[in-house]
């Protein structure tokens, strides 16, 4: 299990947009599944929407793109396979929205490295609170 300051080692991503807390399991090149926690006092809550706010299905795709690049950093060594080259989500493919996800929820995500392909990579991802599947999405990568 790795802390905020292990996944800030591993992302480029800072306020207000790491949107991961946790990464509880983590498979090198292979898997990672992290936790967020939502809460009512992030940036935007007031605005989608004030009357009852829902996690924003653009931020539900950033945290499962985090999650993916999570799979290519060695805790181990401390050692990140994209060290010195920028790694960006470059599509987006078979996302759905299942459920609403709301301030309080502790959302799961579980992502799986697909494929490899010189510079592509590909990720599918599942996010759950509880037991309930919330989306899911194929997210590729180009690392340059």
């Amino acid at each position: 299990m790795y802390d905020i300051n292990k996944i800030k080692e591993a992302l480029p991503q800072r306020y207000p947009f790491l949107l991961i807390d946790r990464v509880i399991e983590h498979e090198y090149m292979l898997s990672a599944t992290t936790i967020k926690n939502v809460t009512f006092n992030e940036f935007w809550s007031v605005g989608h929407f004030d009357y009852k706010p829902i996690y924003p299905g653009v931020l539900m795709i950033e945290t499962m793109a985090q999650t993916g690049g999570i799979i290519y950093h060695d805790f181990s060594s401390n050692k990140n396979s994209l060290e010195g080259k920028d790694g960006l989500l470059v599509g987006v493919n078979k996302t759905k929205f299942l459920k609403r996800v709301e301030p309080g929820d502790t959302i799961k995500s579980i992502a799986q490295n697909i494929v490899n392909l010189g510079t592509l990579s590909k990720v599918y991802c599942e996010m759950f609170v509880g037991e309930h599947k919330v989306a899911q999405a194929e997210l590729s990568y180009l690392v340059n």
